[in-house]
């Protein structure tokens, strides 16, 4: 067994552990491992849906700037390595490796338990300093208040929608929602937002009333951006691109306004949604979106509309913890032709249940389903135009790797 699976197996045993919402613990780990972040711009990111679209287009544009920029994400989708990267370059797995026993080695000389989150969040931050990066763009895991990233002070933080999901570890309503992401508003740290609902918008202005941070919500303060050429279709994408657009024009730039807007623009088309109304190949067009949630699936579902596209076939399959019954629902509107799957990691739904219970076809696999659908093709002779995959990032991650050809890491949901 290689070094890096070694490394990748006794990081991944702290997901026993679960989720655990606090600070205290990771306090502990970035005071041991002692990542400074003092003389770094730091952008924490928050939201339901949205907020890997805003750090991904934000890495580039800073990227095409000139300044060294680091970027955090999760869950990964293909490969581990692609939630720490620097100048849009994975961390190396070699590097990785190290990383990760010399983390894991000085928590248990020092009998600290961190999840899994709290351990990789603390080796991409201590990555990020040794590397002497000059920006950060951190994506919150869950929540904000108590979550991981809010180890670390801002210099600008962002909201980028609130949304009924983790409603076991967050709240049952979009107040209580929006008061776990407020959280991350902090006295003097520019906040910035998304479209937001009533009850959320109060929430979040209360919250940053009471701690001093100035707010900026789009619809309030600043409007969509319509002059702006977007690679990716939706409203939801041109919002979240007029929101990243904001951040990065309240960056010090060392350049005008004029200049920062054009090189916004460029970095704007350079930036890779990967799994993300992804278009694979031509005939069929296979559309790989991991819309995980009910309002995920909206905006698919409004954006199939608004394009004029019509699924012949849709592969579907969710977390267990997901409104998967509201999701289907809304899906059934694209296509009556939906196979069900399991995802394959533990907290799957139940897709054979469900499939019987919406007379819809079941495969074992995302690799059935898809070997099933092209051969199907094959016999009709009526090639399928296009066939969306959804429904959770794991879903868009195995179809990703069965139709590109790419080695997975092993999976992890969180």
């Amino acid at each position: 067994m290689d070094k890096y699976k070694t490394a990748l197996e006794r990081l991944y045993d702290l997901a026993k552990l679960g989720i655990k919402p606090g600070l205290d613990n990771i306090k502990k780990a970035v005071g041991l491992l002692n990542p400074n972040t003092d003389n770094i711009y730091i952008i924490q990111i928050a939201g339901t849906n949205g907020k890997g679209t805003v750090s991904h287009i934000l890495e580039q544009s800073f990227i095409e700037s000139g300044y060294s920029t680091a970027l955090f994400t999760s869950p990964h989708l293909n490969r581990f390595t692609q939630r720490i990267k620097i100048d849009g370059k994975e961390i190396e797995k070699n590097m990785c490796t190290r990383l990760i026993n010399e983390t894991l080695d000085t928590l248990e000389k020092n009998e600290l338990q961190l999840t899994f989150f709290e351990a990789v969040t603390t080796m991409a931050l201590k990555y990020f300093c040794d590397n002497k990066v000059k920006i950060i763009v951190l994506e919150a895991g869950l929540g904000g208040r108590l979550d991981a990233t809010s180890v670390v002070t801002p210099s600008i933080t962002a909201i980028t929608s609130i949304g009924l999901d983790h409603t076991d570890f967050l709240g049952d309503t979009i107040s209580k929602i929006a008061f776990e992401k407020a959280g991350i508003a902090k006295k003097g740290v520019p906040l910035y937002c998304g479209r937001l609902e009533e009850d959320a918008a109060d929430v979040i202005k209360s919250n940053a009333y009471n701690v001093k941070a100035p707010l900026f919500i789009l619809g309030r303060d600043f409007e969509i951006d319509k002059s702006l050429t977007i690679p990716w279709p939706g409203i939801h994408q041109r919002e979240n691109a007029t929101l990243a657009k904001e951040i990065f024009l309240n960056y010090p730039h060392n350049f005008s306004k004029s200049s920062a807007e054009k090189i916004y623009q460029k970095a704007l088309l350079k930036t890779k949604l990967e799994g993300r109304f992804e278009k694979l190949f031509s005939l069929p067009v296979w559309i790989i979106d991991g819309a995980h949630n009910i309002e995920a699936i909206s905006a698919l579902v409004k954006t199939l509309k608004d394009e004029k596209i019509v699924p012949d076939e849709i592969i579907f399959g969710a977390l267990k913890n997901k409104p998967f019954h509201e999701m289907l629902s809304l899906l059934k509107k694209c296509s009556h032709n939906i196979s069900i799957v399991n995802p394959d990691v533990p907290r799957t739904f139940d897709g054979e249940k469900i499939a019987a219970e919406n007379n819809l076809k079941f495969y074992d696999s995302v690799n059935s389903a898809i070997e099933s659908i092209k051969s199907k093709s094959t016999i009709k002779n009526t090639p399928c135009k296009t066939v969306l995959v959804t429904g959770s990032f794991f879903i868009a991650a195995e179809a990703r790797s069965i139709l590109l050809k790419i080695k997975n890491d092993p999976k992890i949901a969180m």
